[in-house]
């Protein structure tokens, strides 16, 4: 496996924590989500402050991760909801990340935790394991599956004479 070096990794990881706390359910997805407040053209993000962090179902309802990390936000600073807006910091100089890859948001792919994040989103899907492979790109085995030169090897390679043995009628007594 290959180490990740992405400044993200860590955020990655703080959402990933998040998501587990999210009750496993056969049609939701597990999600944690990071509100960040970041400094313009900080390459080592030295200067990132978390404001806020929810995740899916944290809050009454069937709440996403990133509606949960609005309403946590708003609570702290005694707004509703729907005003969360108005209490979002602008100060010069920086942006706000929402550590999540929907339509709209700044994303970067950061490779190397794909199945662990996989494997928790879909905890508690009836087919959790075979969404993660498919996902993934993996193809379960199929001993059938193979090509007739493979199968031509395969019955040309020499056998382990002890599992001949056991290839044929056996009687024991």
């Amino acid at each position: 496996m290959t180490t990740n070096t992405s400044p993200h990794t860590a955020y990655i990881k703080k959402c990933l924590a998040l998501a587990e706390k999210s009750p496993p359910r056969p049609t939701n997805f597990r999600v944690g989500a990071l509100l960040l407040s970041r400094k313009d053209n900080d390459p080592t993000f030295t200067d990132d402050r978390i404001l806020s962090t929810g995740y899916t179902m944290e809050l009454a309802g069937n709440t996403h991760a990133e509606q949960c990390c609005f309403s946590n936000y708003a609570a702290v600073h005694n707004v509703p909801d729907d005003q969360v807006s108005t209490v979002l910091p602008a100060e010069p100089g920086r942006k706000l990340i929402m550590m999540l890859t929907e339509a709209g948001i700044e994303w970067e792919h950061v490779s190397g935790l794909e199945r662990e994040i996989l494997t928790v989103a879909t905890a508690g899907h009836e087919n959790g394991e075979e969404e993660v492979r498919a996902a993934l790109g993996e193809k379960g085995t199929d001993i059938d599956d193979i090509s007739p030169e493979e199968r031509r090897r395969q019955e040309e390679a020499p056998r382990n004479p002890k599992k001949r043995m056991m290839e044929g009628e056996i009687s024991l007594y």
